[in-house]
């Protein structure tokens, strides 16, 4: 969850590189909006809908498949702008979809927790998951700026997206 939280701001510090390599300049930078706004809307439509698809199905197997398409995004993410195919609307397809797997993991994480601790322990997994989202949105923009602080000597700001992929395993 705090992984998710953080890659839904670290693109704020990133912007600006990730736009030049797709290939769009300042002059039409509204174009690099779904980029951001991809995230937030894959985010908020999956809460509700993989909150109560877990219900039914279970919440490991589907907290597992948040996992698995958070994980895919970010490579789509990563590989956007290397050929010619992914461009811009690669970019933002990999940005909805760590949005749809990201957004999935907030109400399961919240359920799990509910469902594994009871009585005064309940209050205090809930107050800790949720501690840990409001946190990844603070720190986001200030691990996105160390990270590409970093990844100019790593590959640039794909680097910061392929990290999510051990750390989502």
């Amino acid at each position: 969850l705090f992984i998710a939280a953080l890659d839904a701001y670290v693109v704020v510090t990133l912007l600006p590189s990730m736009i030049a390599d797709v290939g769009l300049t300042i002059d039409r930078f509204e174009q690099a909006t779904p980029i951001v706004t991809g995230f937030l809307g894959g985010y908020v439509v999956a809460m509700p809908l993989l909150g109560a698809y877990s219900d039914a199905r279970g919440r490991a197997p589907v907290y597992a498949a948040c996992m698995l398409v958070f994980a895919a995004g970010s490579v789509i993410t990563a590989t956007s702008g290397l050929w010619s195919f992914a461009g811009l609307p690669w970019l933002v397809a990999g940005r909805v979809l760590q949005g749809l797997g990201g957004g999935g993991l907030v109400p399961l994480s919240l359920a799990l927790a509910a469902d594994l601790y009871q009585g005064e322990a309940r209050t205090l997994a809930l107050g800790s998951v949720a501690a840990l989202q409001e946190a990844g949105s603070v720190f986001g923009p200030l691990y996105g700026a160390s990270l590409a602080a970093l990844a100019a000597s790593a590959g640039g700001w794909r680097f910061v997206f392929w990290l999510n992929l051990p750390l989502a395993a």
